[in-house]
């Protein structure tokens, strides 16, 4: 699975992709992308975005999925330790 790079802001220096240009519909914030899981996440409104299987990213509010402060976190850490791009790093 590959998300269009469009989706982001630019490419950095490690060859990973930048902040994506997408943004939470519920709170307007930043997203971190976990492309293997096939999913975004909002930090801020703890939200789940699903992505397709033709890779589109799934943005109603009506399918996101809430999750417990606790799953976020674990989640987080996972991203960081993984390298990928997370709001605030």
């Amino acid at each position: 699975m590959s998300l269009p790079r469009e989706l982001f802001t630019s490419q950095g220096a490690d060859g990973q992709p930048g902040a994506l240009l997408l943004r939470c519909t519920a709170c307007g914030g930043e997203l971190v992308c976990f492309e293997d899981e096939r999913f975004l996440l909002c930090l801020t409104s703890r939200l789940r975005f699903r992505i397709t299987e033709d890779d589109i990213p799934v943005m109603l509010m009506e399918e996101a999925e809430r999750l417990e402060p606790s799953e976020v976190d674990a989640l987080l850490a996972q991203a960081r330790k993984r390298g990928l791009t997370v709001p605030g790093d």
